[in-house]
């Protein structure tokens, strides 16, 4: 009988074991898991691509005034000048719109394709010429598009805003 009880409290003991060790990696893994989460909050965690005005004409977020060809608008307000100013300002809208914390915690990624035009700074005409499947992403970019303060010109682009996590491991 004196075996059995020996034996008994040696398995409790050892089972006591693993499974507090099994505990203290799985808080530490979810703890770590939460870290990156906020990170990802806290970064912007989306890539910028091109943008094409409304010629089809390519101008990436680095371009300079000088290698915009052309204008969109035959209006005075626009020029080479005017055209820089949009395109800085479509850029730094681009690196200001945050990712959805909700889209973040579920993984949520895709890229979404916009036009915005302009009359003397005020927004006339915005619309999602392709969305990135997720409505959750589509609507913080018309949210941002509204809400940015544009300069006085008269033009238009499209855009794509890709969201893109950032995480370690992918």
């Amino acid at each position: 009988m004196q075996k059995i009880q020996d034996s008994y409290w040696f398995f409790l003991a050892l089972s006591v074991l693993a499974h507090g060790g099994i505990l203290l990696i799985f808080f530490l893994t979810s703890a770590s898991e939460s870290f990156d989460r906020n990170v990802v909050q806290a970064v912007s965690g989306f890539s910028i691509t091109g943008e094409t005005n409304d010629e089809g004409t390519d101008n990436s977020s680095d371009a300079s005034a000088d290698s915009n060809s052309g204008t969109d608008s035959k209006d005075s307000s626009s020029g080479p000048q005017s055209e820089a100013l949009f395109t800085q300002s479509i850029g730094r809208l681009k690196q200001s719109i945050p990712y959805p914390e909700l889209a973040a915690h579920q993984d949520i990624q895709g890229t979404v394709s916009a036009f915005v035009r302009l009359e003397d700074g005020k927004l006339v005409e915005f619309r999602i010429e392709q969305s990135s499947g997720f409505s959750i992403l589509d609507d913080q970019v018309k949210k941002s598009v509204s809400q940015w303060q544009w300069p006085p010109v008269t033009a238009s682009r499209r855009f794509t805003v890709s969201f893109i996590l950032d995480r370690p491991g992918n």
